[in-house]
């Protein structure tokens, strides 16, 4: 009924078949790749792979984990050698839970939503921006030690609806090397603000 309906409002634009692209629903898992990148290679990079989103069907992340794949790493440099790209990247992918393959969605030219689990996880994306930008900052090495099972959850950013439907959740937030990032010891204001607002997205 979806794919009709849109069939019949594109009609109704003047667009013919022959003028759309249908991408078969791929089931499978999100991984995304991130990186600062100077002239096509990447200065600072890391991958990871969404435990849970919301919408459950598809959106943002409310919880992911650092995800090492020689295979999406290498896709994603190829990516971005080709488009010799300079500056910030985010390259979102879906995995196929059958075959395994890697289906490319989009990339997005930003800094990412997720940007806190490179920092807890040991990334060092400041460095490789100042580097980007031509300013020297020594203290800091390019090619510090990756956390590797480092993982992030944000409640207030509707993790906790999940917690809410699923209560078995739960007990996965006292794994270790899981941060709960609620921005109150952080950044009191910007946690209140987000918990002040979290029974309005509730609703």
């Amino acid at each position: 009924n979806d794919l009709n309906n849109a069939k019949k409002f594109f009609s109704n634009l003047n667009y013919s078949d022959n003028d759309l692209i249908l991408q078969e629903f791929i089931e499978g898992q999100s991984v995304g790749y991130f990186a600062i990148c100077e002239n096509g290679e990447p200065l600072a990079e890391y991958s990871h792979k969404r435990i849970r989103e919301w919408p459950k069907k598809g959106g943002y992340s409310t919880a992911c984990k650092i995800y090492n794949n020689s295979e999406l790493s290498l896709i994603s440099r190829k990516i971005i050698k080709s488009l010799n790209w300079h500056g910030p990247i985010m390259i979102e992918f879906k995995r196929d839970v059958i075959n395994g393959n890697f289906y490319f969605i989009e990339i997005n030219p930003k800094l990412w939503g997720s940007l806190e689990l490179g920092f807890v996880s040991g990334i060092n994306i400041l460095p490789a921006l100042f580097s980007l930008s031509g300013l020297n900052f020594s203290n800091e090495n390019l090619n510090s030690k990756l956390k590797v099972y480092t993982s992030i959850a944000w409640p207030f950013e509707g993790d906790a609806f999940h917690y809410l439907s699923h209560p078995n959740i739960m007990f996965s937030l006292f794994k270790k090397n899981l941060i709960i990032s609620t921005g109150l010891l952080r950044d009191p204001l910007y946690g209140l603000l987000k918990l002040a607002y979290f029974p309005i997205k509730f609703i």
